[in-house]
């Protein structure tokens, strides 16, 4: 169970603990990795309260599945744009090079985190 939201407007890191699962045949998770999101409203049209509304009922079921399309995109590189949908509005997803995260240094519990190469940048839009 999801105990954040991904909130509107503002980049957030997604933390991801090493993954020791030997049915993934990648080494992209056998170290910690760090990931930029952001969610933002649909710029080309009127951000109503109603939309707000409509992102704050889907906010937990759109933090899951950014998660999980996350790590399907460190599993096995996605296409650079994707688009989700959801009950009455959609997500257009774009990953572009993070190259402000190579100059992170962070650490989990001591041991260090390296920063994924890409960032994902989305927009909510109500249908």
């Amino acid at each position: 169970m999801v105990h954040y939201c991904l909130p509107l407007n503002k980049p957030v890191l997604v933390f991801f603990p090493p993954q020791h699962d030997k049915m993934l045949r990648t080494g992209r998770l056998s170290e910690s990795l760090v990931v930029q999101v952001k969610v933002t409203q649909n710029l080309d049209s009127v951000f109503t309260v109603n939309d707000a509304v409509a992102y704050v009922h889907a906010q937990q079921d759109i933090t899951v599945a950014i998660e999980r399309l996350l790590m399907a995109h460190i599993i096995s590189p996605l296409p650079a744009r994707v688009e989700l949908q959801g009950n009455g509005y959609s997500l257009h997803g774009e990953r572009k090079q993070w190259d402000y995260g190579k100059t992170l240094k962070l650490s989990w519990g001591g041991q260090p985190v390296r920063s994924f190469e890409d960032k994902w940048l989305f927009v909510f839009a109500v249908d």
